[in-house]
């Protein structure tokens, strides 16, 4: 699967894909106070030169954009995608919304000019599913991919997203850096 900067565009570009995936049935934590929904409002980019712009909805909730070059229409297109942040213990998770199905991903900030996106294993999440250890189902389709639906209701999967580092459930080798290029300063009171 090819990475992309933002993980919402990442993990719903899989569906489409047919890769492996992991999305809960609704968001759980607590919702993230305004303040710290101001600190990720801005433009940022991967080492790899994509860019996200995230502006701060007068809904209070994120939107991210990001535009794609389509060759075969020689245009630009735009991608925008709502996210949900919160907090799970020492954690903050960030859920995108397709279909009744959120993707999500921890989202950790290492300094006022970084975000790292740790999205989370399918394999480590279809384990537990299968010993029992959470709740949810797992779907077997094309070319032996396979689908992960958790369900928000268990107590053992708000442990793992309030852990600190997740272990096997969030590898480093899953996590992505974007850097910020520019910051906005908005009021959801005036619309940004």
């Amino acid at each position: 699967m090819i990475r992309f900067t933002f993980f919402a565009v990442a993990l719903m570009l899989a569906f489409i894909a047919g890769c492996d995936t992991v999305t809960l049935d609704a968001p759980i934590g607590t919702k993230s106070d305004v303040k710290s929904l101001r600190s990720l409002v801005g433009r940022w980019a991967s080492p790899d030169g994509d860019v996200v712009e995230i502006r701060l909805g007068s809904d209070l909730m994120l939107y991210s954009g990001q535009s794609s070059w389509d060759e075969d229409k020689r245009s630009f297109s735009i991608r925008t995608n709502k996210l949900d942040v919160r907090s799970i213990g020492d954690s903050l998770i960030v859920y995108g919304e397709d279909n009744a199905r959120y993707s999500f991903a921890r989202l950790s900030l290492p300094d006022r000019d970084s975000l790292v996106f740790s999205t989370p294993s399918p394999s480590a999440f279809r384990d537990a599913v299968s010993d029992g250890s959470l709740d949810g189902t797992v779907t077997t389709g094309e070319n032996a991919h396979f689908h992960v639906r958790l369900s928000s209701k268990s107590d053992s999967l708000k442990a793992i997203l309030g852990s600190p580092n997740g272990g096997l459930f969030f590898p480093p080798d899953l996590a992505f850096k974007s850097t910020i290029l520019k910051r906005f300063d908005e009021d959801p009171e005036d619309g940004g």
